[in-house]
C-alpha cells in the first residue's frame, strides 16, 4: 500500500493529539515504537491503530521511563553511599598510618641523622672518593674490615742493616729519613707507589695491614736483634719502622688534634710527618710535626696537627733501630715503634680512619706516585 498525503495527515493528527500532555522523552520513546511497528508491519496497521492501542503504548512508555528513573536514582544513591564509606575508611587508615610514621620517625631521629651524615661524606666520584668504607662479602659472610676497627699500614725497611748482600738495600740515597724531604720516599716504599725494579724496596718485614687494639687505641712493635756488620755503615743505617694512618675529616671545618707516639732512634732519629694533598690531588706536601735526633731506646712525644675540611691526610710515623752494644763483629740493636691513645685522643669528633685509602696503600695496586692514593 502506498502512503498517501491523507494517511500521513491522519498519523500526524493522532500523534499530535497524544503528545500534547507528554514529555519530550515520552514522545521520543513513542516515535521509536512507531518506527519499530513500521519496520515490521504495514502502513495500514499504523493508520488503523485505535486510540486505545495508542494509549496502551503510551502507558507502557511511561511505565518504562518511570522504572528507568527509579533505577537511576537508586544507583546514584548507592554510589554516593559507597563513596562516603570509602572516604571514611581511607581517612581512618591514613590517620592511623600517619601517626605511626610520625612516631617511628621521632624514635629513629638519631639514627637517621647519623645515616644522613654518612651519606653526605660518601660518594662514587673517582677523585677523592670515600665510597669504600669497608669491604664486605656477599650474603651472611663477615666483613673484611669491621665497623669501628682502626686499620693502618705498617712495615720495616731493611736498608743497609742486612749487610750488602742481595738487592733492595740503601743508605742515604733517598735522603735522610725522619725529615720532611724524605717523607714521600718513605710512603712510596710503604705503599708500593713507585716505579722501582729491585732498588731500595727491600723489607725486613713486608707492609701489612695492622689494627690498633683496645679502647685506648694502641699498637706496640719491639724487637732486639743481633746483626753481623763489617763496618759502621751497617748499623748507622738501620731498619726503618714505618707506619701510616690515613685520617679523614668528615666536616666542613678544619679540625685540630694530637697524636702520641714513641719508639727507638739512632743517628737519623724518629719523626711524625703529615702529608696533605693539594686541591688537584697532584702533589703531597709534607710537614714534620715531631722529630727526635737523639739516640734513644725509647723516646716518647706528642705531636699536634690540623686536618683540613673534607680532606684525608697521611700521618707517617718513623722510628729507627737503636744501637745497644757490640761484640766482635756483631752489633746488638733494639727496634721500637708504638702509638697510643689514638682512639681516645686522636680521633676527635669529625675525624675517622679513611678505610679506602688504607686498603689502597696496603694492596699496592701498581701506582706510580703517592698522590695516586688520593685519586
Amino acid at each position: 500500500m502506498s502512503v498517501t498525503e491523507e494517511t500521513l495527515n491522519a498519523i500526524h493528527s493522532r500523534l499530535q493529539s497524544l503528545s500534547q500532555d507528554a514529555t519530550p522523552e515520552q514522545v521520543a520513546y513513542l516515535a521509536k515504537a512507531f518506527e519499530a511497528v513500521a519496520s515490521n508491519g504495514k502502513m495500514i496497521d499504523i493508520v488503523n491503530l485505535t486510540d486505545q492501542k495508542l494509549e496502551e503504548m503510551l502507558a507502557k512508555t511511561n511505565e518504562h521511563l518511570t522504572a528507568l528513573s527509579v533505577h537511576n536514582e537508586t544507583f546514584i544513591a548507592d554510589l554516593g553511599s559507597l563513596k562516603d564509606e570509602a572516604c571514611d575508611a581511607i581517612a581512618t587508615v591514613t590517620n592511623e598510618n600517619l601517626l605511626s610514621i610520625i612516631n617511628l620517625v621521632e624514635a629513629r631521629k638519631p639514627e637517621l641523622a647519623a645515616l644522613t651524615e654518612q651519606f653526605a661524606t660518601v660518594n662514587d666520584v673517582p677523585t677523592g672518593s670515600s665510597i669504600l668504607k669497608e669491604i664486605t662479602k656477599e650474603g651472611n659472610r663477615i666483613k673484611f674490615v669491621q665497623d669501628g676497627a682502626l686499620p693502618f699500614v705498617f712495615g720495616i725497611l731493611s736498608r743497609h742493616n742486612d749487610y750488602s748482600y742481595g738487592v733492595g738495600s740503601f743508605t742515604t740515597e733517598l735522603g735522610t729519613f725522619g725529615t720532611a724531604s724524605a717523607a714521600n720516599e718513605m710512603l712510596k716504599l710503604l705503599a708500593g707507589a713507585h716505579g722501582y725494579t729491585t732498588e731500595y724496596a727491600g723489607f725486613y718485614k713486608e707492609p701489612s695491614l695492622c689494627f690498633l687494639q683496645g679502647t685506648n687505641g694502641i699498637f706496640v712493635q719491639k724487637e732486639m736483634y743481633l746483626k753481623y756488620a763489617s763496618s759502621t755503615t751497617m748499623y748507622t743505617n738501620p731498619y726503618a719502622a714505618l707506619g701510616v694512618f690515613f685520617i679523614k675529616n668528615t666536616t666542613d671545618l678544619a679540625i685540630a688534634t694530637t697524636i702520641q707516639v714513641g719508639g727507638s732512634s739512632y743517628l737519623d732519629g724518629g719523626a711524625v710527618l703529615v702529608g696533605t694533598p693539594n686541591s688537584e690531588m697532584e702533589e703531597i706536601s709534607w710537614q714534620n710535626i715531631y722529630t727526635t735526633s737523639a739516640s734513644a731506646s725509647n723516646f716518647t712525644g706528642t705531636a699536634s696537627f690540623n686536618v683540613p675540611a673534607n680532606t684525608t691526610v697521611a700521618i707517617l710515623i718513623y722510628t729507627s733501630s737503636y744501637y745497644y752494644t757490640s761484640t766482635y763483629s756483631y752489633y746488638v740493636q733494639f727496634l721500637h715503634w708504638y702509638v697510643h691513645s689514638f682512639r681516645s685522643g686522636t680521633l676527635v669528633n669529625g675525624l675517622e680512619i679513611d678505610v679506602e685509602k688504607t686498603l689502597k696503600a696496603w694492596q699496592c695496586k701498581g701506582l706510580s706516585s703517592t698522590y695516586d692514593l688520593w685519586r
